[in-house]
């Protein structure tokens, strides 16, 4: 309507509405903007939505927004969702800064990269584990998080960054939002891919697809360790999973970018077999595998001393 936004109603069981009670300060429903779909309108001077605070509890979360932003610096996206919180996109430096769920404050550059097009903007949160996307590429991945969805007081804002004197409002956001989905936890790479691809097949975002790993090698270490190495992307998710029995098949890890795993907790002189396969935006590759090894017998090992080694010269790395 002419009076703007004032309640975007909350699809989850949460009943956690965005409202704006002040008409001047309502973002502006807009239709057809990204594949048919409407979206609200940030004019980056005073439209903002007030949130309640749905995230007490957590202790991991990750978040997808589907949005057109500007080339405007300073444009903040969401703040009080974390210590520090906000999220730029983009920042005074013409890259996206985020503190979702964090005590830090992530900033990573988007250089060649149109903000002013519709994309997916994806980040999750959890313990020891920062990681952001776009479109499915990966922008920035941490090992070092430690997770706050704590709010300082305030509650959740859509649309600017509170700070300064009295916490006053500031750097409006410019950007056209079309959908917003925050889950409690850490999604699992299968889970993860549901929602992508029901966001990208709905607003018709241009992804890459997924590239299947090469040079996939399992070895024994120990008998109870077997290492994993492969080549690919650092801007892919990658599934590994095990079997004893070649049928029943387990996910031992969902890894961000990595190229490598060990595989430790295994039982001494048992056969285990290894299957990979890469996820990304775009749907995920068959499976590369399966590869089976055997651990070794209990007190032997292929593990050997690292300290002061000064070269070692391998074969596989020929």
């Amino acid at each position: 309507s002419a009076a703007g936004l004032a309640q975007w109603v909350d699809q989850s069981d949460g009943g956690n509405d965005a409202t704006q009670s002040t008409v001047a300060n309502r973002p502006q429903v807009v239709a057809g903007i990204i594949n048919g779909q409407p979206v609200a309108r940030f004019d980056g001077s005073s439209s903002t939505l007030n949130l309640p605070y749905f995230m007490s509890g957590s202790t991991s979360a990750e978040m997808f927004i589907v949005l057109k932003g500007s080339t405007v610096p300073g444009s903040c996206l969401f703040s009080s969702i974390g210590q520090y919180g906000p999220t730029y996109y983009p920042n005074s430096t013409g890259q996206i800064s985020d503190g979702f769920g964090s005590t830090s404050q992530y900033d990573f550059s988007v250089s060649g990269t149109d903000l002013t097009q519709p994309r997916l903007y994806n980040v999750s949160t959890a313990a020891n584990t920062w990681t952001a996307t776009l479109d499915g590429n990966v922008l920035y991945s941490a090992t070092t998080n430690a997770v706050n969805l704590s709010n300082g007081g305030f509650t959740p804002l859509l649309g600017a960054a509170r700070g300064g004197a009295y916490f006053s409002l500031s750097n409006f956001l410019t950007a056209d939002v079309a959908e917003i989905i925050i889950y409690d936890h850490a999604l699992a790479a299968s889970e993860r891919q549901s929602v992508t691809g029901y966001l990208t097949r709905k607003y018709a975002l241009s992804v890459s697809p997924a590239t299947a790993p090469t040079n996939f090698a399992v070895a024994a270490l120990s008998s109870t360790k077997v290492a994993l190495s492969w080549t690919g992307s650092s801007s892919q998710i990658y599934g590994l999973e095990r079997s004893s029995d070649g049928i029943t098949w387990q996910t031992i890890a969902s890894l961000n970018g990595n190229t490598s795993y060990t595989d430790t907790g295994l039982t001494a002189a048992m056969s285990y077999s290894y299957r990979i396969k890469a996820f990304s935006y775009g749907g995920s590759t068959d499976y590369v595998g399966p590869i089976t090894v055997t651990a070794i017998i209990a007190g032997e090992t292929n593990e050997i001393p690292q300290t002061g080694m000064k070269l070692w010269l391998k074969p596989e790395d020929l």
